[in-house]
């Protein structure tokens, strides 16, 4: 689901894309159609936007197919591709589909073909009698699943059935269930004609007269915009999540190259709390003022066992306190767990399409780390600790990898740690669930998704940053236990806080019971005659005479100001050294030879963690690693012998994660 993730190579996470997947799911996309055409009912061509960048494309076709001795058939079929920036990777999507619908606009079948991972993922099924059975085809795993609906839902020629008969008065309102094959249920779709309004797209010359529609009821606090002609299709949509758009243009157009993005929507979607957190490995609890200035912030599932809300100071703002909880091997349940527990537990327990624990190499895997330990939580741990180590290739450049996919590949960002760290989890007895929310990370509070594990209580477990526990900057704001086809359902409402929500800390309590403000979190580092001290974040270390400190929030020398998670900037003005002290909580749990892929990196002992002397040109590295955080300090300078000795001066005294940070002598 951080958006954004905090993987050990500094990157966030990307749960946002789900939304074109979701997108795409609305019009209910499919491979194409073995159906012989016969008359073209509507064509058009559609240019994909996010931030106001066209970053993709969509197809769409219905056709109305009549051959000897069977039923009139109406025909859809989409074709939509789309590129999403994060971080240093770009993410590519396609989704192809077909919808097939008899004379009166009533579903008859579907097929539906995603790749958001090196696999493609094939939903396809047939209406009978009201339920929808549907067939899911994952990384060579089938699963059929019944979907069962009382009422009516509708196919794309359907809704454009239904729209024509409702008319485009203003205020005309309905409801109608809309068939989501990306996450594999019937959703009640509310329509409203909000105006008429005069538009050029596309083709047109003129100005035309469109009709827009709001259509709610998908998730919570989503709202959808339809811009539709008299015919009731519609030539544009607006989604309220990453400023998306799609567009009616011309063909022409349509067949142009799509530039590379350039927008991170990771990025553009994180929270900025503007100032530096302590280290989250630190932090006890975190009583966090959270704020919409649209939507609804009350959406959002925020209550859990390491979260509640305290306070809502008015409808938009809630004040809610995240506690670490963690788990001691004294009070853990022995496996197997009890029956009973298990039985009330069922959907966490479960084989589904993007948790496919039974498959033989899962079960192999999941054995073969456990042993013969029967301590539930030391085996979630050795699990956890498994996946942290074992998914080699940490990158953006995967959408959604089932946990099957990710056993074999070995690869993938929180996602992908997350579903196979879950489905180890059930292979081994131990229920599970996938969580999705806000973690810190460079700066800044990116989406992220994480696992939980049921051990008597539900247990949150981090397998892409493998901490000692997970910490209050783990703000959980939806989980499942993926038993559809998707979470597209959970991310939905979780999507819509996306770039709405402003963030202070009414107080956070460090390890200790040491109380920090949003004013201490402000307050500079500081030099005290050679040592540099930053007690919030817990650094300390003595630097050689002639350096003076720009502390957090200066301006920089070339006039910019000072970039999070800089902590403070040390300079030499008459040597040209500057040695920059960044500050970042976003490698757990692992070590500098293997963090940094230099298996002959020997570091050292420091207090409170180990640190190293990297080389860089002229330039020097001191990497420190401690338990919840990762310290560089970038010594720059025109003399290689200046910059070692600031680096011997470091290396020497660094002290890591105490809150009384004095330095080492």
């Amino acid at each position: 689901m951080h958006s954004s993730c905090s993987l050990p190579t500094n990157r966030k996470s990307k749960i946002q894309n789900r939304t074109w997947f979701l997108l795409g799911a609305l019009f209910l996309l499919a491979p194409a159609s073995t159906w012989a055409e016969d008359v073209l009912v509507y064509e058009n061509f559609y240019l994909v936007k996010m931030y106001g960048q066209v970053c993709g494309r969509m197809h769409f076709k219905t056709t109305k197919v009549s051959e000897a001795g069977k039923p009139v058939r109406y025909v859809s079929i989409d074709e939509q591709k789309t590129m999403m920036k994060r971080g240093n990777d770009t993410i590519t999507t396609e989704e192809n589909g077909t919808n097939v619908e008899d004379e009166t606009g009533k579903p008859v079948s579907f097929e539906n073909v995603s790749k958001q991972s090196k696999e493609a993922t094939v939903r396809k099924g047939l209406v009978k009698d009201g339920v929808i059975e549907m067939t899911m085809i994952t990384a060579g795993d089938t699963k059929d699943m019944k979907i069962p609906y009382k009422g009516t839902f509708l196919f794309p020629y359907g809704e454009q059935l239904l729209r024509k008969q409702k008319g485009f008065a203003v205020g005309t309102a309905y409801t109608y269930g809309l068939f989501l094959a990306e996450i594999g249920d019937v959703k009640e779709a509310q329509v409203k004609v909000l105006k008429n309004e005069k538009l050029a797209l596309g083709s047109d010359k003129e100005p035309q007269d469109y009709h827009v529609l709001q259509l709610t009821g998908i998730a919570p606090g989503l709202t959808i915009t339809f811009w539709c002609a008299d015919d009731g299709y519609w030539r544009k949509f607006t989604l309220d999540v990453n400023d998306t758009e799609m567009v009616v243009c011309a063909k022409e157009d349509w067949e142009k190259p799509i530039d590379p993005p350039r927008i991170d929507a990771m990025k553009k979607n994180s929270v900025d709390p503007g100032f530096l957190m302590p280290v989250p490995a630190r932090l006890d609890s975190v009583d966090y003022r959270l704020k919409m200035d649209k939507g609804d912030i009350n959406a959002v599932a925020w209550d859990d066992e390491r979260q509640k809300i305290v306070a809502k100071p008015d409808a938009q703002t809630i004040v809610l306190q995240v506690k670490r909880v963690p788990m001691t091997e004294a009070e853990s349940p022995s496996l197997p767990l009890a029956q009973a527990d298990l039985d009330k537990l069922k959907p966490y327990m479960a084989s589904s399409p993007l948790i496919q624990w039974d498959d033989p190499d899962i079960v192999k895997t999941a054995k073969e780390i456990a042993g013969t330990e029967k301590n539930g939580y030391k085996v979630a741990k050795k699990l956890e600790r498994f996946v942290f180590e074992n998914i080699k290739t940490k990158s953006y450049d995967t959408g959604f990898a089932s946990a099957k996919e990710v056993q074999k590949n070995r690869e993938g960002d929180c996602t992908e740690h997350g579903v196979w760290l879950a489905a180890l989890l059930r292979a081994a007895g131990i229920p599970s669930k996938v969580a999705m929310g806000l973690t810190f990370a460079e700066g800044n509070y990116n989406y992220h998704m994480w696992t939980e594990a049921w051990l008597g209580r539900w247990v949150a477990l981090d397998a892409t940053l493998c901490c000692p526990s997970v910490d209050p900057a783990h703000i959980e704001m939806a989980d499942s236990p993926l038993e559809g086809a998707s979470m597209g359902d959970k991310y939905l409402a979780v999507a819509q806080v996306f770039g709405r929500m402003k963030m202070e800390v009414d107080k956070a309590l460090l390890a200790g019971g040491k109380a920090v403000t949003t004013a201490d979190l402000k307050a500079p580092g500081k030099l005290d005659n050679n040592k540099y001290i930053d007690p919030t974040l817990g650094i300390a270390f003595e630097v050689p005479a002639g350096l003076t400190l720009m502390p957090r929030g200066s301006k920089l020398p070339n006039g910019q100001d000072m970039p999070l998670p800089v902590a403070g900037l040390l300079v030499d003005r008459s040597k040209g050294i500057q040695a920059v002290v960044v500050n970042l909580p976003s490698t757990f749990g692992s070590d500098l030879p293997t963090m940094l892929k230099q298996p002959a990196l020997k570091p050292q002992e420091i207090k409170g963690g180990q640190a190293a002397i990297i080389p860089q040109g002229p330039a020097r590295i001191v990497m420190a690693l401690a338990p919840g955080m990762l310290v560089r300090v970038e010594i720059m300078s025109r003399n290689p012998a200046d910059a070692q000795a600031v680096a011997d001066s470091v290396l020497k005294t660094l002290v890591l994660g105490d809150p009384a940070a004095t330095p080492a002598k």
